[in-house]
């Protein structure tokens, strides 16, 4: 706070003094230093009266947030990427639990055990289908519920292999399939 009272000083006495601008400044470097100082007042106006509280600002820019626990351990992480904004939920021992993420291809969200590996998702994709996926521990795909963009609804199950072993569509007619 020290640092913004001070800078704040500098710029009431460059710009309050009655001689405008210094001569031989720059006039785009006078106005983004007005600007700067204008943002260090507001800081200060919300940090006074604030002793033993957090400042709570309208609008804060980033490309990443974490988040941390009282015993300073990350818990959540809120960051953007080329493919679109994601918000990670962490466990006690810093682990990816959670992932909710709309990306480019549609949005969706992971949930992952104990050992880091996806054991559930959730997604909409861009050709309009609503899906959840349910993984074994090594990865694969054991069970699948989907709805398309017109309504049809299916449920396939599948063995530890990945092969589909029972599916039950709700189209028009209806259809049970079962293999051995």
């Amino acid at each position: 706070m020290k640092y913004f009272a001070g800078l704040l000083l500098v710029g009431w006495i460059i710009v309050f003094s009655g001689c405008g601008y210094p001569q031989g400044m720059d006039v785009r470097l006078y106005r983004e230093l007005e600007e700067r100082l204008a943002v260090a007042e507001k800081t200060i106006e919300t940090l006074k009266g604030q002793e033993g509280k957090a400042p709570l600002f309208e609008t804060v820019r980033t490309h990443r947030l974490e988040l941390f626990d009282s015993s300073g351990k990350q818990r959540a992480s809120f960051l953007t990427t080329e493919e679109g904004p994601e918000l990670m939920l962490l466990d006690e021992n810093g682990k990816t639990r959670a992932v909710l993420s709309a990306l480019e291809d549609g949005p969706g969200l992971s949930l992952f055990d104990e050992s880091g590996k996806e054991r559930a998702g959730l997604e909409a994709t861009e050709d309009g289908y609503a899906r959840l996926l349910l993984f074994d521990e090594s990865g694969k795909t054991r069970a699948g519920l989907s709805m398309a963009q017109d309504g049809n609804a299916g449920l396939a199950l599948f063995d530890e292999s990945g092969k589909e072993r029972a599916s039950l569509d709700a189209f028009p007619y209806g259809a049970l399939r079962l293999w051995d």
